[in-house]
């Protein structure tokens, strides 16, 4: 009796002092993986990290098809500084880097957006150009403005910003071959160009 008392007086103390190394370790295998940021695809194949807390084009798909994209592009767009931008900014990220399975989500988020966070869609779409062309101007046959999008002073502060943005674009867009795409490669060479 004396040596039974004595193991759960012990194996309570262990408890609470943390002395629970299963518990322990459970716990610290959690912190661990739930610190470690998610990763993501980008553009050119290559791993790139994804913010904590931040959203994955199927999560934002998932998203979408069960709030509506309105709802969605709303609740993405609460909060956020501009050290730590809220979800909505992080999927822009997503969508400039040129990312097919950001594009994808595209035709969904932009029946969600009004005339601020509509820009947004377009002004990342046109920092996707020189990493997707073809992904891009597949959105503009698809029904995207082709002058939004290819404008490339949209999403650029200087002159000459804007000058290497097209500079960029030009030469990506002319390199799109598929015959589908020619109408929509020619309505956006026409703006590129005319900058």
């Amino acid at each position: 009796m004396k040596s039974l008392l004595t193991v759960s007086i012990l194996a309570l103390g262990l408890a609470a002092c943390g002395g629970n190394k299963a518990a322990n370790n459970q716990a610290a295998n959690a912190t661990a993986a739930n610190s470690q940021a998610p990763v993501a695809p980008a553009a050119n194949g290559q791993a790139a990290a994804t913010p904590t807390g931040a959203i994955t084009p199927q999560e934002l798909r998932a998203m979408i098809e069960r709030d509506g994209a309105r709802a969605a592009v709303r609740t993405l767009n609460e909060g956020g500084t501009e050290a730590a931008p809220n979800r909505l900014a992080i999927a822009m990220q997503g969508i400039s880097s040129g990312d097919q399975a950001w594009l994808d989500i595209v035709p969904l988020l932009r029946q969600g957006t009004d005339g601020e966070t509509g820009e947004g869609l377009s002004m990342s779409l046109a920092d996707a150009l020189p990493n997707n062309a073809a992904g891009v101007l597949r959105l503009i046959a698809g029904g995207e403005d082709a002058p939004s999008i290819c404008d490339g002073q949209l999403s650029v502060n200087t002159p000459e910003a804007a000058r290497a943005a097209r500079q960029a674009a030009i030469p990506a867009v002319e390199g799109v071959t598929d015959p589908a795409l020619q109408q929509a490669k020619t309505a956006c060479l026409t703006v590129l160009r005319a900058q």
